[in-house]
């Protein structure tokens, strides 16, 4: 399986919204595999998997390493 370009086929620059947007999970097989590999692709981001650092979400322990926040800020849940 591969993941799409930022290129799309008509040549033009995908914008943040064409990349992260999830399509709607429709009885068809071809829906629910684009809704699947979307939401492989977000959680790769996300998560650091992609070779794309600077899309990596940030945790709470990111902000604490770099020290941004301190533990009394920290959300209490």
């Amino acid at each position: 399986m591969t993941l799409s370009h930022p290129l799309s086929d008509q040549g033009r620059v995908k914008t943040r919204r064409d990349i992260v947007t999830i399509p709607e999970p429709y009885q068809d097989l071809a829906a629910l595999y684009r809704t699947c590999t979307a939401l492989k692709q977000a959680t790769d981001t996300l998560t650091g998997q992609t070779r794309e650092i600077g899309e990596r979400a940030v945790t709470w322990n990111d902000l604490l390493r770099l020290g941004v926040v301190t533990p009394p800020d920290l959300p209490q849940d």
